[in-house]
């Protein structure tokens, strides 16, 4: 450790619980109609992940393995990961990735603007999807790195109608223990968390603190 700093050389252990406070309720956790904006956005990446994410600026694969043009950016093939599942232990699949695009597609969506290039996504693998785009764009993998890539476990979309809002699935670190309005989110450790040993926090408290000077 150099003079001055502050980084800790312990190293990181298993368990805890981490409070979060943000400046307004979360009024929805589906997809759909969800904010990105911060802090209130902020459970989704807990419960979803992204598909992509950024690194240094540029986006990367996360929840897909990768994402490739085959021409001159007017076609992308995405292949996503082998063995996620969502918290219910549905499979991550190109299926559940294709419901999710179709339904911001069809709207009302509050992501209507990034997906409008999408003239049709296509599940031509188990594990790989196909978009055609109305004309090219190379950033197109960047929508995936915020809400259009929050994918929702569609057999939990069906079971729970327009109340999925209050009841989300997905595949991220953590999942849902309880939603008290106004109050808080109880977000638990995902046991089958695609990425080995994470997360290393028990569970995730997001407190809704709208007044400014509390």
């Amino acid at each position: 450790e150099t003079s001055g700093s502050t980084a800790s050389t312990q190293p990181a252990v298993q368990g805890g619980t981490l409070v979060y406070g943000t400046y307004g309720e979360t009024p929805t956790y589906d997809p759909l109609m969800t904010f990105d904006a911060p802090t209130v956005g902020t459970p989704n990446y807990a419960i979803y992940d992204t598909l992509m994410r950024l690194e240094d600026g540029k986006p990367v694969p996360y929840l897909a393995q990768s994402m490739e043009t085959t021409d001159d950016g007017t076609t992308w093939v995405m292949t996503l990961r082998e063995g996620v599942e969502f918290h219910g232990g549905e499979p991550f699949d190109a299926a559940a990735v294709v419901f999710n695009i179709e339904r911001h597609i069809e709207g009302p969506s509050r992501s209507a603007a990034q997906v409008a290039a999408i003239e049709s996504v296509e599940a031509t693998g188990p594990l790989e999807v196909t978009f055609t785009l109305a004309t090219p764009w190379a950033a197109f993998p960047a929508i995936f790195t915020v809400t259009p890539g929050f994918i929702a476990s569609p057999t939990a979309i069906e079971r729970f109608g327009e109340d999925y809002g209050r009841n989300p699935v997905g595949a991220g670190p953590f999942k849902v223990d309880s939603l008290i309005p106004d109050d808080r989110t109880v977000l638990v450790r995902n046991e089958n968390y695609w990425q080995p040993g994470l997360p290393l926090l028990d569970s995730l408290i997001f407190r809704p603190i709208p007044d400014h000077q509390v």
